[in-house]
Parts: C-alpha cells; sequence; structure tokens
C-alpha cells in the first residue's frame, strides 16, 4: 500500500467530492442526503480484497463505469444487495414496483434502473473532483451494473485493468439519507499515467 500520508491531498480530494455528491443526490432525491468518507487509500490492485468492506464469500452489486481524456480508467461502486435495493428505493418512492425480478438477478429492472443513474451521479462526483484537482478533462462513459460474488467482480476488473495499472484508490464510505445509512466502496481505477502523477504529488 502506497502511504496516505505523502499523499495528504487525497483526503481532501475525497471530502471534496462527497460534499459535489451530496449535493447532487440531495436535489435528484428531494431529501438531505450527507455523504461521509472513513478511509482513503491507494493499493494494489490485487490488494483490492483487503480493503472493500466485504468478506470473499459475500455477493455484491456493482456499478462500473468508465472514463476518457487527458488519462483513462474506471470507477466502481460496490453495494451489499440490502444497500443497493434501499438506495434505489430511494429514487423510486412513490413509483409502483413490484420489486420482482428475474433470471436470478437481485433488482428488478426499476430498481437496476435507479441505481444506475444514482451511481453514476456518485461516481461523476470522485471523477470530477479527480479531474479539477489534477487539471485534467475527463468524459464519462455510461454506467454498466453487475452482480456477483465480490471476489468475482473484483477479478474482472484485475482483468480489465491489469495492462493499464497495478493500484487502485478505494474510498470507504457511508451515505446518511435520513433514517438510512447505506454502506458503499468507490473504488477509482486509473491508468498508469494518473498513478504516476499521484505518485510524484501531482
Amino acid at each position: 500500500m502506497l502511504a496516505l500520508g505523502k499523499l495528504v491531498w487525497l483526503n481532501e480530494m475525497g471530502k471534496k467530492a462527497s460534499e459535489m455528491v451530496a449535493a447532487s443526490l440531495s436535489g435528484m432525491v428531494g431529501m438531505d442526503v450527507t455523504m461521509e468518507v472513513a478511509s482513503a487509500a491507494i493499493v494494489a490492485v490485487n490488494e483490492i480484497l483487503n480493503v472493500v468492506e466485504f468478506g470473499p464469500e459475500d455477493v455484491a452489486v456493482g456499478v462500473y463505469v468508465g472514463f476518457e481524456g487527458e488519462i483513462g480508467g474506471s470507477a466502481l461502486c460496490l453495494y451489499r444487495p440490502e444497500d443497493g435495493k434501499a438506495f434505489a428505493g430511494i429514487l423510486l418512492a412513490g413509483i409502483e414496483d413490484d420489486h420482482s425480478s428475474s433470471d436470478g438477478k437481485i433488482l428488478s429492472d426499476m430498481e437496476e434502473s435507479a441505481l444506475l443513474e444514482l451511481s453514476n451521479v456518485i461516481t461523476s462526483g470522485f471523477i470530477d473532483a479527480w479531474a479539477d484537482e489534477l487539471k485534467l478533462a475527463l468524459t464519462q462513459h455510461p454506467p454498466a451494473l453487475v452482480h456477483d460474488f465480490v471476489p468475482a467482480i473484483v477479478e474482472q476488473i484485475m482483468t480489465d485493468i491489469a495492462q493499464k495499472s497495478a493500484y487502485t484508490i478505494a474510498f470507504n464510505t457511508r451515505l446518511l439519507v435520513t433514517d438510512m445509512n447505506i454502506g458503499l466502496d468507490i473504488l477509482v481505477l486509473p491508468d498508469v499515467t494518473a498513478i504516476e502523477r499521484l505518485r510524484s504529488g501531482r
């Protein structure tokens, strides 16, 4: 793991991103939203399972977003199924949905759509905060959703980015919405160029 003390501004970036996300989500759902960043770290890709708040036998719902521009990479939100459902339910409040899923899916189609939309706001906040911090122009791709055992999701990520970067930035966060406390891990997976800029202190 890279020493976070050498990259003090990473905490500031996480704080800035969380404030942007909270403001955007509050306007979107019409409720007060607070995002807390419990920890932030830069870790080797093969250490991801050591920093996310999931065990090797846990199933997660992941929303995966690519970005490109002066640097490239991707971002991932990882939710426990019950947290993903609860989060999606905030946006679906007042909308009829039988919450039935097909083909063994954890979420209904409407819940998946809502979670994609909400997670897109979250990843945008972290990608935009990074772009602002490093003064970069980045474009975000449409999000995709996956549900699987956490090691399988992480393995797919490692396969996708192994040739691009050996490191990831991990944020352990919580969303506080009225009486709900929703946990999620946010992974920003940059290419080699971005990590080198981070390691050199921009």
